[in-house]
């Protein structure tokens, strides 16, 4: 038997703390032994684990006790720290960003005791917006024609060659990878001989869920026509494990779309214009992580379409910040992450299991908390298709999580939207996971709470 047992318990049941918050706790020891405790030490920190190579950084350490336990005691210590406003918590396929808090116990000539526990950290009040100040305006380049020019003249001379003395086909096949570089290279160039001028100006920054600023500026124009302005939007994991040449990258997609953003402006020879297209990024948890060998990565693809002729294409990669808090919510400012604690529906669900099978009685209290959000943490059980019934599509073909309340006995079914299917496939039963839900119904028969997660 260990000497003494440490136990951590955070002031939120639900362990999820926000951005601008301090976590707070308490770290309980029972003693079982005459302990000489030289430190009771605290130590937080974030590290990622999945398929890359895990990164780890500690950012608090503090002292909490140091002097003798007597067998038989009870002692309890609190704490309370501000973790670094990123990285955030975050569960992915290929990478997964977590926090924790550990106790140890430095006993001389002993086994040193300890617990750890991991908290969720997410967006909360001070989380950063846009910089206007970041703002990105990227001309047509002049320079690269000529290279180009010189490059292609250098292929069709070695082509040359090649048909005179009838080289090795290596030497053609060799040919093919310049010529692809360079039409890549020359298509933009070849799309501004029509356009005139092209300018793309962002702010290099955007929010998840919000349309991000831009202008497109175009002229003055050729004889050209433009068909459509698209815009392709593409958020992928990006890890990198081993090192030296065992080093590998993997990709993961997270989420891709291409829009068409004007169709067909109304334009006129000679004359300079500006567009404003609309794009905006999915509502997710996958915000831009920059940390070593893992990455989120976020890009825009905007291209003018001319028909007949080489697209203008051009490639931004853009950071992406989480939502803006709300300021009128200081329990949970955030609505992506409900608006009423983890505890109070706790207290509503044991209420509806008081009420057996009163129907009336659970339909009433139903019916009072139906439109507020609350904070959900489950321990899954099964993940399962949504079930039938569902007239919004993303709905009907999202999933359904069964388990337990985080902490309690108490059963749930979370019913959640398409977009969260990715996230919540790579679970494994007995694991938590939370968001924010509203109330849809009790379930008598089987004493649960059927909740629709946001």
């Amino acid at each position: 038997m260990s000497k003494c047992d440490l136990q951590i318990e955070f002031y939120r049941p639900d362990r999820e703390f926000r951005t601008g918050e301090t976590v707070q706790g308490w770290v309980r020891v029972r003693v079982n032994q005459d302990v000489k405790c030289r430190g009771l030490t605290l130590n937080c920190w974030w590290s990622t684990h999945g398929r890359g190579n895990a990164t780890r950084r500690n950012y608090f350490q503090q002292t909490l006790f140091q002097g003798d336990w007597k067998a038989g005691d009870k002692y309890e210590y609190a704490f309370e720290f501000v973790p670094p406003a990123m990285p955030l918590s975050y569960r992915g396929k290929y990478l997964n960003i977590d926090h924790y808090v550990l106790a140890r116990v430095d006993i001389p000539w002993a086994r040193d005791p300890k617990c750890r526990e991991e908290f969720l950290w997410r967006p909360g009040s001070d989380v950063p917006l846009p910089d206007a100040a970041k703002t990105v305006i990227q001309p047509g380049s002049r320079h690269w024609p000529r290279i180009i020019g010189l490059s292609i003249a250098f292929i069709l001379v070695l082509l040359a060659l090649f048909l005179a003395t009838r080289l090795s086909p290596l030497l053609l096949l060799g040919l093919v990878f310049p010529l692809i570089i360079a039409w890549f290279s020359l298509r933009s160039y070849l799309a501004e001989r029509k356009l005139g001028d092209v300018q793309w100006g962002t702010l290099g920054q955007a929010v998840a869920g919000e349309q991000m600023p831009s202008l497109l500026q175009i002229g003055p124009l050729g004889n050209v026509q433009i068909s459509a302005v698209t815009a392709s939007i593409r958020g992928a994991e990006s890890v990198v494990s081993g090192s030296g040449t065992n080093r590998t990258t993997h990709t993961h997609k997270l989420f891709e779309q291409t829009k068409t953003l004007i169709k067909s402006p109304a334009i006129k020879r000679g004359e300079v214009i500006e567009l404003h297209p609309e794009i905006t990024f999915p509502m997710t948890r996958a915000f831009s992580v920059d940390l070593p060998d893992n990455k989120i990565i976020w890009t825009v693809t905007l291209a003018i379409r001319l028909p007949m002729w080489p697209d203008w294409v051009q490639t931004r990669h853009i950071q992406l910040l989480p939502p803006p808090a709300r300021t009128d919510d200081h329990d949970n400012p955030n609505p992506a992450f409900a608006t009423q604690p983890f505890h109070d529906l706790i207290e509503v669900v044991r209420h509806l299991n008081d009420a057996g099978a009163d129907t009336a009685r659970a339909d009433k209290i139903i019916e009072q908390h139906a439109d507020k959000l609350y904070t959900v943490s489950i321990d899954l059980d099964r993940i399962e298709s949504a079930e039938e019934g569902f007239e919004d599509l993303d709905y009907l073909h999202g999933r359904t999580l069964s388990g337990t309340l985080s902490g309690t006995k108490l059963l749930v079914s979370l019913q959640l939207p398409a977009r969260y299917n990715q996230e919540v496939e790579q679970l494994d039963r007995g694991q938590s996971w939370a968001c924010s839900a509203a109330m849809l119904r009790w379930e008598h028969l089987r004493d649960r709470i059927v909740m629709l997660g946001i």
